[in-house]
């Protein structure tokens, strides 16, 4: 006997069951186009030099470091008048030279932001990465994808005052070139672990470097509304896999390592 509702149960079934699954397999299909494009498995370590201007107006020279995904080196100033950060997975430390202080383990971890390719975009292969398409949509006039990074934290529970080591960035990423043009996450304040303000960083100005596509103008937005902080990166010379090492990235506390 034929079930006159039956292949209309099975279409809003599908409806239902297939969007996600697509979408799922969308985003991850533009992730990984998007660290091809970028050059990403061309990339060992990398060395940036420039400047920083922030929206109050002070401009200084900047040397940048990313060694793998969980090893930053910022040095910031003059030689007279330096300030060193330091990252290596969750342990850091940031300041003066022989007055460094220790960034709080337990706090959110910091990524290169500045390079979108060494960001949460590259743990596309973590098991607890969850991707998410979120759509098209136009950045500056350009279509872009929409795409979710999310990492995960499945031992939140077991975590300093139950404060999970999740991530997640979204990623808005040009259609054409399928390079990143800008991320947005929730930064965490290393002074109170309740405060977190949105930081967007807009990529541009990108320029091939060995094949690696670099973006060489960073401008990085922290806040929203009328209350921001912004800093701007631009670099005038990147060097790609210069074999930086490992001492340059192990965290110094009151200048030593």
């Amino acid at each position: 006997m034929r079930h006159p509702y039956s292949f209309r149960a099975f279409s809003l079934l599908a409806c239902l069951l297939l969007p996600g699954a697509l979408w799922s397999q969308t985003a991850e299909t533009i992730v990984r186009q998007t660290l091809e494009a970028h050059g990403r498995a061309l990339v060992t370590d990398i060395m940036a030099i420039g400047s920083t201007t922030t929206s109050l107006g002070v401009t200084e020279p900047v040397t940048l470091y990313a060694k793998g995904l969980d090893a930053i080196r910022i040095e910031t100033g003059s030689a007279t008048s330096s300030k060193v950060f330091v990252i290596k997975g969750r342990q850091g430390s940031a300041g003066a030279e022989g007055n460094d202080k220790a960034l709080n383990p337990d706090g959110q971890r910091y990524r290169p932001v500045e390079f979108p390719f060494l960001d949460l975009l590259a743990e596309v292969d973590h098991p607890n990465v969850v991707l998410t398409y979120l759509g098209r949509t136009t950045l500056g006039g350009r279509p872009v994808h929409h795409v979710a990074v999310h990492l995960t934290d499945p031992k939140a529970a077991e975590r300093f005052l139950r404060r999970a080591h999740e991530e997640r960035v979204e990623y808005f990423i040009d259609v054409e070139h399928l390079l990143v043009l800008r991320s947005v996450r929730l930064r965490q304040s290393e002074q109170s672990m309740d405060l977190r303000l949105p930081l967007t960083a807009d990529y541009g100005d990108y320029r091939r470097v060995q094949n690696v596509a670099v973006p060489f103008r960073v401008v990085q937005t922290l806040g929203g509304g009328t209350r921001t902080f912004q800093v701007t990166t631009e670099y005038s010379t990147v060097s790609i896999n210069p074999n930086t090492s490992d001492s340059m990235f192990v965290p110094r506390i009151g200048g030593r390592p």
